[in-house]
């Protein structure tokens, strides 16, 4: 026995097409803008948290052997490079001066965090209990050259205190869900080579 569709039938059918089709999200892509990613086959899309304005990174700072921060005033954004035997080398040199150029790809570590109260974390023993890190940027690749001139003091608790300079060149940083940081070139001076407490 042959079936025949009825008006009715085919009208709910086309219905029910139009239904599916209109309510399935449009698929897209980063592309230059960084507002958007893709997120697979799916089609759904999530925003990206913005890269923050490095303009706001102005109160330089450092501890031991060898951390240097930049923060901002409102304490919401904090770049920390670390390192380490730079002050020392510096100490033992005839000169009181050591410099090293670090691939960031794989020495050192570099770090932009953001959040609430994050500038208190670095090279701080008392902190508020109410600092929190929203979202951390960690470098994938750049230079990072560090020179330390040595105060010509060895401390008790074996640090060599001293005048740092950090240049840091064409640095990426990446985090989950944001957008990369870049840093063409960005140079800042800390006294280094203590410990906090």
């Amino acid at each position: 026995m042959q079936t025949r569709s009825t008006p009715l039938a085919l009208s709910t059918l086309a219905l029910a097409l139009v239904a599916t089709v209109a309510t399935s999200p449009p698929e897209t892509t980063t592309g230059d803008t960084g507002d958007t990613a893709d997120t697979g086959d799916t089609g759904d899309t999530t925003v990206l948290t913005a890269a923050p304005d490095l303009a706001a990174l102005v109160n330089a700072g450092g501890c031991a052997d060898l951390a240097m921060t930049l923060g901002s005033d409102a304490g919401d954004l904090v770049l920390i490079f670390t390192t380490s035997g730079v002050t020392q080398a510096a100490y033992d040199a005839k000169d009181g001066t050591a410099t090293v150029t670090l691939d960031l790809a794989d020495e050192g570590s570099l770090e932009l965090w953001q959040g609430i109260e994050v500038t208190n974390l670095p090279c701080n023993d008392a902190l508020n209990g109410t600092e929190e890190v929203v979202t951390t940027w960690s470098v994938v690749s750049g230079t990072a050259e560090v020179t330390v001139v040595s105060a010509s003091e060895h401390e008790p608790w074996d640090e060599y205190p001293g005048d740092a300079t950090l240049t840091l060149s064409d640095a990426v940083l990446v985090a989950d869900g944001a957008e990369d940081v870049i840093i063409d070139s960005l140079s800042w001076e800390a006294w280094v080579g203590w410990l906090p407490g």
